[in-house]
């Protein structure tokens, strides 16, 4: 069955060639028995890019986020010192053999294992998060029985920080027993926020500036994973994970000095947050598959988590002389309780793929609200979706093409709602040319509130703005076409990438004045769109002063518009991103360098602008081992991100400033043993996860 399944993927990849020329880059063999494919670095396919990873590629690359920082993959942003992925400006959700995993679980894979990346982008129901940039599926091998302990640690000698990891697996005949443990956090003493603000109240405008002070930031997140998988060769698969997650956040602190414009001489107040939160959030997710007759497969999955927040916040403001004028306080203890239940059957025929699946959800959560403002919130939510996908090949165009249907059902007190949502997808693909590939995606996507937005709860943040939720939310449709064109060339490649989005109804934020308090809610407003223009080309392995594959060298750009029409605002911004980034590889040592400036985005009536990143690293890879030394931010001393609203009734200006995060060092060592034959059990294709607890969100 083994052979069936490497011959079923090479007769794909040959689909695929039949249908474009060959790239030439960095060109692999693959043998089996007496067929011979040669096969490119980067195949495109009708919902996927295809990353096959090269020799050059896997020298010096001790995990996968380092290889594919290697790989200069196209769209994705790979830090390889913080292990944060981004893809087309979203969050990108990662994959093994096409179950969800943690950053923790995909850095404990050595890449001498991993078959190939599938680059997902846009990806639709079948994937649970329409919000996504982009789905990355590491798929990697199985071999024989054996162990690993796979051991990884990045931290910094000047600040404390540390992304720390160690992994364990133990193969016995048909089972395998694992352990994933990770350490992730920060702590900084200079972090602030400057900030320029006009209310414009009924009766008074209040224009203030706010200087901010050095104060501390700091969490903690700890994940300890057991697992066991049963598998039958490649007929049956168990699989059952204890997850364990408990994150702490003691300090999100601030302090600044608050002047009113009008009398700035010597006359502030000053303001002190005191914010902190905890949760713990076990779960224990079983999943079997099923291999039946004819190329069919059913897959099942069943979660159930609990989720126990503590969240504490408390806001003072006092004169010069340290007298009180006022404190609001608030604890929230939240309780969750959440299970999934997920069935995929898929069917392969000649020139088709079939798959259809339902996935059920239900949660109920209660809030308690504590403090200036005292409330309980008891909410209940149930989701049960199907969808439908059919992809094959008709002459020289691929397809794909899907719809899904949700009901959803959601309680609060006596209020209840009742939504329903259809989402179809059309994928088509061609080469129009020798070395070219054209792609072209069109798909609607329904949105619905978050459990948070639909919580009927009001906070106060500070002595003029006040937070409320809106249980009147309801959902809305998305609109979203993608045409990208790639041309490959020995060991070049050039892409050009057009983005458009609409959205009818959007949930946005809606700020207005009640009395001598300013009101911050979401509401269906009247429409949201964006238009993203980008080329993007990439040098991988090129020969310099005699040095053979010596540099791989990237770098894209683009434009960004955005129309953000409001039920009593309008706005439109435009911007301008680029990144690029480079490898240099000589015998065991690299070099590795990024440059970017992340575009800013609008949503509603707020820019959040992002951070220019720079980072660099060397390193030394010699057989199990890997030592690295970078440096974060190497040009500045002082790491800062912003956010503007453009409202006409309480525009703002802010800067946040953290002041460790400039010319950070970091200090990396990695090391593994492997035992034995190592078998890699066969991973679940499907994994589900619940982490919203439902509280109301107190950014301000």
């Amino acid at each position: 069955m083994k052979n069936v399944l490497t011959l079923s993927l090479l007769a794909l990849m040959a689909i695929s060639f039949s249908l474009q020329a060959q790239n030439t880059d960095s060109i692999e063999v693959i043998q089996l028995q007496e067929v011979e494919i040669r096969a490119a670095s980067i195949i495109h396919k009708v919902d996927r890019m295809l990353i096959i990873p090269t020799k050059m590629a896997l020298k010096n690359a001790y995990n996968p986020f380092d290889l594919m920082f290697n790989m200069a993959i196209p769209r994705l942003r790979v830090n390889p010192l913080s292990k944060n992925v981004m893809a087309n400006g979203g969050t990108v959700q990662l994959r093994i053999n096409n179950i969800k995993a943690t950053v923790e679980e995909v850095a404990a894979l050595l890449p001498k294992d991993i078959i190939r990346i599938e680059m997902i982008e846009n990806p639709g129901e079948r994937y649970g998060d329409s919000n996504l940039g982009a789905v990355l599926d590491i798929i990697v091998r199985h071999r024989e029985v054996g162990g690993l302990i796979n051991m990884q640690t990045t931290n910094s000698p000047n600040v404390l920080f540390g992304e720390n990891a160690i992994a364990a697996k133990y193969n016995q005949g048909k089972s395998q027993w694992g352990l994933n443990y990770g350490l992730g956090y920060r702590d900084v003493k200079k972090n602030r926020t400057d900030k320029t603000e006009i209310f414009y109240l009924p009766n008074e405008t209040i224009h203030r500036i706010q200087q901010g002070v050095n104060d501390r930031s700091s969490w903690a997140d700890l994940n300890i994973d057991l697992s066991y998988n049963f598998s039958n060769s490649e007929k049956q698969t168990f699989n059952a994970i204890f997850k364990n997650s408990i994150h702490s956040a003691p300090h999100q602190d601030a302090s600044n000095k608050i002047f009113n414009i009008s009398n700035m001489a010597n006359n502030y107040i000053t303001s002190k947050l005191r914010s902190s939160s905890r949760n713990y959030s076990p779960a224990l997710d079983l999943y079997f598959q099923q291999s039946l007759p004819k190329q069919q497969t059913l897959t099942l999955n069943l979660l159930g988590s609990l989720i126990n927040t503590n969240n504490k916040r408390s806001y003072l403001e006092a004169t010069i002389d340290g007298a009180s004028l006022t404190q609001i306080t608030s604890n929230v203890d939240g309780k969750k309780r959440s299970i999934i239940g997920e069935a995929i059957y898929d069917k392969k025929y000649e020139k088709n793929v079939l798959s259809s699946g339902i996935r059920f959800y239900q949660m109920k959560a209660e809030n308690n609200y504590l403090g200036t403002n005292p409330i309980t919130s008891e909410m209940f939510e149930n989701r049960a979706s199907a969808f439908v996908e059919l992809q094959g090949r008709l002459k020289l165009l691929n397809y794909n093409v899907s719809a899904g249907l949700t009901r959803f059902y959601f309680k609060e007190g006596e209020e209840s709602n009742v939504y329903y949502t259809f989402s179809p997808t059309i994928k088509l693909s061609f080469s129009p040319h020798n070395g070219g590939y054209i792609n072209y995606r069109f798909n609607t996507d329904p949105q619905m509130p978050s459990l948070s937005s639909l919580t009927n709860v009001e906070q106060a943040i500070d002595t003029i703005q006040i937070i409320r939720g809106n249980p009147l939310l309801k959902t809305y449709n998305v609109y979203n076409n993608n045409l990208n064109y790639s041309f490959s060339k020995n060991k070049m490649m050039l892409m050009f990438n057009v983005n458009h989005s609409y959205k009818n109804n959007s949930i946005m934020e809606s700020i207005f004045a009640e009395g001598d308090k300013l009101i911050r809610m979401e509401e269906n407003q009247q429409s949201y769109q964006s238009l993203e223009i980008y080329p993007a080309i990439v040098f991988r392995g090129l020969n310099v002063f005699g040095l053979k594959n010596f540099l791989t060298l990237s770098a894209e750009g683009g434009f960004v518009r955005y129309w953000s029409n409001g039920n009593a605002y309008k706005h439109i911004y435009n911007n301008f991103f680029y990144n690029a980034q480079f490898m240099l590889n000589y015998k065991e040592f690299a070099l590795l360098g990024q440059f970017s400036k992340n575009k800013n985005v609008l949503v509603g009536e707020t820019v959040f602008i992002g951070e220019n990143q720079t980072a660099l690293m060397a390193t030394w890879t010699h057989k199990r081992l890997q030592l690295g030394l970078g440096m974060m931010f190497p040009f500045t001393n002082n790491y800062k991100t912003g956010v503007e609203r453009l409202s006409n009734i309480a525009p703002y200006k802010a800067w946040t400033y953290t002041k460790e995060a400039g010319q950070m060092v970091a200090i990396r060592f990695n090391y593994n043993i492997e035992f034995g034959h190592q078998r890699t059990a066969k991973e679940k294709r499907m994994s589900n996860k619940d982490n919203d607890a439902g509280i109301i969100q107190f950014s301000k």
